[in-house]
C-alpha cells in the first residue's frame, strides 16, 4: 500500500516523500535531443533539482504521448492544442538533404536526376520519418519502393552513414553545420529544404519545477532555432 501511494505521489507532485529530485517526464523528438534541448536545460536541471524521463519519438508523434498520459510536457510538431493543455511555438528546425562529396561524385555525376535516384541508396531516420519519402515523391514522383535504403534510427550513426558514402538523406541543419562549411556534406537539393515548426506543449497546470523549465526551453529554443 505504501509503495502505491508513493507511485501515485510520484505521478501527481513528480516528488517522492524520499527523494529531493523530481521526476519529469518529457517527450522529445531525436532532433532536438542531439542538438539544443538539453545543453540548454542543464542549469536549470541542477538548479530545479529535475530529473528527466525522456521518451523519444518522431516529432508528428509525441504528441500522442501527452495525450494519453505518458508525459508530462512535449516537443511536438503539431501545433492543435489539447484541452487542459497549453502550446508554446519554439521556432523551426531546418532540414536539408545532404551527401559526401564522394557520393555526390559516385551516383550523382550528371546531377540529381530521377534516374540516378532510382539506383542511388538512401539513408531514412526510421519508418515514422516521412520527409525523405515526400520529397522524391512530389518532387520526382518516385515511392519508396522504387529506390534502395537504410533505416538506421540513431541520431549520431544516422548522420555518420551519410557522412560514410552509405546513403544520403535529410538532415537537420543544426547537426551538421561544421560539416557544410567544411564541404564533407553537400547540399545536393536545394528545393528540398525544408523548415518544421515545433511546439511546446504542456498541461495548464504543472509544478512550479515544470513551470520553470517550460520557461527555460521556450526561451533558449527562440534563439537557437529558425
Amino acid at each position: 500500500t505504501r509503495l502505491m501511494e508513493q507511485n501515485l505521489l510520484q505521478g501527481l507532485m513528480g516528488k517522492s516523500s524520499e527523494s529531493e529530485f523530481y521526476k519529469i517526464a518529457l517527450a522529445s523528438n531525436a532532433d532536438s535531443l542531439a542538438t539544443w534541448l538539453l545543453p540548454n536545460i542543464q542549469q536549470t536541471l541542477f538548479k530545479e533539482k529535475i530529473v528527466l524521463e525522456l521518451k523519444i519519438d518522431d516529432q508528428s508523434h509525441t504528441h500522442t504521448l501527452l495525450e494519453t498520459g505518458q508525459v508530462n510536457a512535449c516537443i511536438s510538431a503539431e501545433e492543435q492544442v489539447m484541452s487542459g493543455c497549453l502550446a508554446q511555438p519554439l521556432g523551426k528546425m531546418r532540414y536539408k538533404m545532404l551527401a559526401s562529396a564522394e557520393f555526390v561524385n559516385k551516383w550523382f555525376s550528371a546531377g540529381v536526376n530521377r534516374d540516378a535516384l532510382r539506383k542511388a541508396p538512401a539513408v531514412i531516420f526510421n519508418h515514422k520519418d516521412l520527409m525523405h519519402s515526400e520529397v522524391l515523391l512530389k518532387g520526382y514522383g518516385l515511392p519508396m519502393q522504387s529506390y534502395p535504403y537504410s533505416f538506421i534510427p540513431a541520431t549520431d550513426a544516422f548522420v555518420k552513414a551519410i557522412q560514410l558514402g552509405l546513403g544520403y538523406g535529410m538532415v537537420p541543419e543544426l547537426q551538421v553545420q561544421p560539416l557544410l562549411e567544411n564541404g564533407t556534406l553537400v547540399d545536393i537539393m536545394p528545393e528540398a529544404e525544408l523548415d518544421v515548426p515545433l511546439y511546446w506543449h504542456h498541461w495548464k497546470r504543472q509544478s512550479q519545477q515544470l513551470d520553470v523549465l517550460t520557461e527555460t526551453i521556450v526561451q533558449s529554443a527562440k534563439k537557437i532555432l529558425r
